[in-house]
């Protein structure tokens, strides 16, 4: 951990991966050995329900390129993903999902335009992903633009390759308990991120894990991350909401909503109100010093 032993390390969170686990790791073992520099592959196991972990063990025992880290609950992918990234050795670290939705043959594409200038961070775009997911472009698109104005960040996405001193000290400590997105943002100016357009296909096997339901909680538990100081996001929510109903109110229905105004101000508190017990809560957790994730289990040689 004192110092990086390879070039590159990829972290992949796992989730139920057991029919891909295996061409996952061919894929992005051929596109390294095409590079041509040291390279290790970090599986985390979300604490997966089927026989995944079983696999990257055996995977792990014959390659000691691979590596697995097994978490003792489901905490979700950006969890995950830190806790994969906090056992790296990598001088560049690159994360991308095991779904095999983007194509980890474009870890090449990542890395050469990752090297051609001085970024600290490149993330993989990839313009057709929510056509391909059965999506409305528009109406995705508008909502990330949204999310992003509300969060004051630049764009980003779970494929990616950055720096190793962006989350460790020159000591080899790892810096954040939170996802990675929030943590750049206080950090990291807009002109050491890059971007590469990379290849989306649609998913081979299951379903997605992030439901609504999951997506809301998402929304709630992370979205103080981004502010140094929460009162500001908690204003540019109330501000847009009150914009919009108004704009609805006067000038689309022009006053004959009766108290729509009232009832989205009414629901806009309860909001502020559940974000609040959110912020609590997770400052009670790091008060009492309970780990955001917990690893349960690794292979031999991490």
């Amino acid at each position: 951990m004192n110092s990086p032993v390879v070039a590159y390390s990829i972290v992949v969170p796992v989730y139920n991966s057991e029919k891909v686990v295996d061409e996952l790791v061919r894929i992005i073992k051929s596109v390294m050995e095409e590079i041509q520099s040291g390279y290790e592959i970090i599986l985390v196991d979300d604490c997966s329900t089927d026989n995944v972990w079983k696999r990257i063990v055996d995977i792990a025992a014959t390659d000691d390129k691979v590596k697995g880290v097994r978490l003792s609950n489901n905490f979700g992918q950006w969890m995950s993903t830190l806790a994969g990234i906090s056992r790296t050795k990598g001088s560049r670290i690159v994360t991308i999902d095991d779904d095999l939705e983007y194509d980890p043959a474009d870890i090449k594409n990542l890395i050469t335009k990752f090297e051609s200038d001085d970024y600290y961070v490149v993330f993989g775009l990839a313009h057709e992903k929510y056509v391909l997911q059965g999506k409305n472009a528009l109406v995705s698109s508008t909502r990330n633009k949204l999310l992003n104005f509300f969060w004051q960040k630049f764009q980003t996405d779970s494929f990616k390759i950055f720096k190793r001193e962006l989350l460790f000290t020159q000591e080899g400590n790892f810096y954040p308990s939170v996802h990675f997105e929030a943590f750049i943002n206080f950090n990291l100016h807009e002109q050491f991120v890059g971007y590469c357009e990379v290849g989306y296909s649609q998913r081979l096997h299951g379903s997605s894990n992030h439901s609504l339901l999951k997506k809301i909680k998402m929304l709630l538990k992370y979205s103080f991350e981004y502010y140094k100081y929460p009162s500001k996001g908690l204003s540019l929510l109330l501000a847009f909401v009150m914009l919009l109903s108004m704009v609805l109110e006067y000038v689309f229905f022009r006053g004959k909503l009766n108290g729509l105004l009232l009832a989205v101000m009414n629901f806009v508190q309860v909001c502020i109100l559940l974000l609040l017990l959110q912020y609590a809560a997770q400052i009670y957790l790091s008060a009492k010093k309970i780990p955001e994730y917990w690893i349960i289990e690794t292979t031999p040689e991490i």
